[in-house]
This record gives C-alpha cells, sequence and structure tokens, in this order.
C-alpha cells in the first residue's frame, strides 16, 4: 500500500482488501437540534469525534496557543489541518468500503 499526492490530494494506491471486519454502513448528518455532526447507525445517532472532543477537553491551551500565533494564523493552521483530516478520512474510508 503506498499514498502518493495528485493534483493537492493524497490519493490511496496499490493496496490489498483484508475483509476481517463487517463494518457497519452509516449516513453522515448534522443534529438539527444542536448543530453538531453526527452519525447515523442502525437506526441511533452517534457523536462524531471532534464533538466528542470539543465539548470534553480544556480550551486554556488552545485558547494560548491561538493568543500566541494570532488569529488569522491560527483559522489558517486549523483550516489547513482540518483538509487534511477530511482528506486522511476520505482515504480511510475508500480502503475499508473498498472503492
Amino acid at each position: 500500500m503506498k499514498f502518493v499526492e495528485e493534483d493537492s490530494h493524497i490519493i490511496l494506491k496499490d493496496y490489498t482488501v483484508v475483509s476481517k471486519y463487517d463494518y457497519k454502513r452509516f449516513s453522515r448528518a448534522e443534529d438539527p437540534e444542536t448543530g453538531k455532526r453526527m452519525y447515523s447507525v442502525d437506526g441511533g445517532k452517534l457523536p462524531s469525534v471532534t464533538t466528542i472532543l470539543g465539548a470534553t477537553k480544556d480550551q486554556s491551551a488552545l485558547d494560548a496557543w491561538k493568543k500566541r500565533v494570532g488569529e488569522a494564523e491560527a483559522e489558517r493552521i486549523k483550516n489547513e489541518a482540518s483538509t487534511i483530516g477530511t482528506e486522511m478520512h476520505l482515504v480511510i474510508e475508500k480502503y475499508i468500503l473498498q472503492r
């Protein structure tokens, strides 16, 4: 298995699929009451990892970092990290779902 970059996107190539687990199908949606990202699995709603971490962590270190680098730079870094994370999730999902 290898990852290659094409047109600023990470692409998974040359991989072998292992069908060891039966992965559940889910759909992603926004909770209309809270506006948080949720996943619908077997008729139930599950919060995303980001939603859970956001609700449980101490924000003081993040606030200090934003103050140190500045709001604009913090926003730029956050957006870049979010894009990379989203692309990695897509790569992993395609790998698991054999697409």
